[in-house]
């Protein structure tokens, strides 16, 4: 499944909590850095294919004051996104 598939399940299942001010953006890890700088992020997901970007990624997003989150492999579904979705919000109270 792609990133930005994965992103527009998330977003239905904000809309299913009523949350109004939810955006989510898929990019590659190579456009990081410069997203950071486009706009302020309330939290970071790390595709599970990706995974070994990892490293790399918490060095760019040390400046920032921003949750990440290692997606975990069954979540990155249709059928696991309210799973997910939940992860989030937990991560961000």
């Amino acid at each position: 499944m792609s990133s930005s598939l994965l992103a527009n399940y998330l977003s239905k299942e904000a809309q299913k909590n009523d949350i109004t001010d939810f955006y989510i953006e898929a990019v590659g890890t190579m456009r990081v850095a410069k997203k950071l700088t486009e706009r302020d992020w309330d939290i970071f997901l790390l595709a599970p294919q990706v995974r070994f970007h990892k490293e790399m990624l918490l060095q760019e997003l040390a400046d920032y004051e921003i949750p990440f989150l290692l997606i975990d492999g069954p979540l990155y579904t249709p059928i696991g996104a309210p799973k997910l979705f939940g992860q989030m919000m937990e991560l961000l109270k």
